[in-house]
């Protein structure tokens, strides 16, 4: 994620948890890795000179006692980090995406990720009433995401952005499709396949 978005300096780890994910980028951000200076070809860590070091706020609807926890142990290791982390309990509905902030979320389960791609995509792109699709405030934000637990049932509340160009009839059916060229053993691959190439195409078309 450093490598990928090196200019950002806020990330909101939504639906955090225990905010695991949170921590692992703080520390990650907090070091550097460099040339050992005793032994050739291998790296060692040092402490980033970085001006500006990243702060990280995690969201989620409640925080749960393991979250203070783990905090108080990371304070404890990593004192430094202590004024760069912050945990909000709000619902997700409440996020106002920024294109200074980079959103991320880890095992964002069956259609929690879709929403956060809409999130991240925010009012970037508008849908007119004849289903045009038109350029709006830019507000959209980075995303990295890590999806789990692949669905494309409507009663579950599966729906594509519309920027997919597609719908989730359509979804489905294109996963029944693909079934049928599949072994038994991979089927239960191809969910996951098409529901992800549909969210890509999503985040082409933003």
């Amino acid at each position: 994620i450093h490598a990928k978005f090196p200019h950002v300096k806020r990330i909101a780890d939504l639906a955090a948890g225990h905010g695991l994910l949170s921590w692992f980028l703080l520390v990650l951000d907090h070091y550097d890795t460099v040339p050992d200076s005793v032994i050739p070809g291998r790296t060692t860590l040092k402490i980033s000179s970085d001006s500006r070091p990243r702060t990280v706020v995690c969201v989620d609807r409640r925080m749960p006692a393991s979250a203070d926890t783990i905090a108080n142990a990371m304070i404890q290791r990593f004192p430094q980090l202590e004024p760069r982390w912050s945990y909000i309990q709000s619902d997700l509905s409440a996020i106002v995406p920024d294109p200074s902030c980079l959103l991320t979320s880890v095992h964002a389960c069956g259609t929690l990720t879709d929403y956060l791609i809409e999130i991240a995509i925010g009012d970037s792109m508008a849908l007119t009433s004849d289903n045009y699709c038109t350029s709006a405030s830019k507000t959209s934000a980075p995303l990295a995401v890590v999806p789990c637990c692949h669905t494309v049932k409507a009663h579950k509340g599966y729906r594509p952005h519309f920027l997919s160009g597609m719908d989730a009839e359509e979804v489905a059916a294109l996963v029944e499709e693909k079934k049928k060229n599949k072994e038994s053993w991979k089927k239960h691959e191809v969910v996951a396949d098409v529901v992800d190439e549909v969210r890509c195409e999503t985040l082409r078309n933003a």
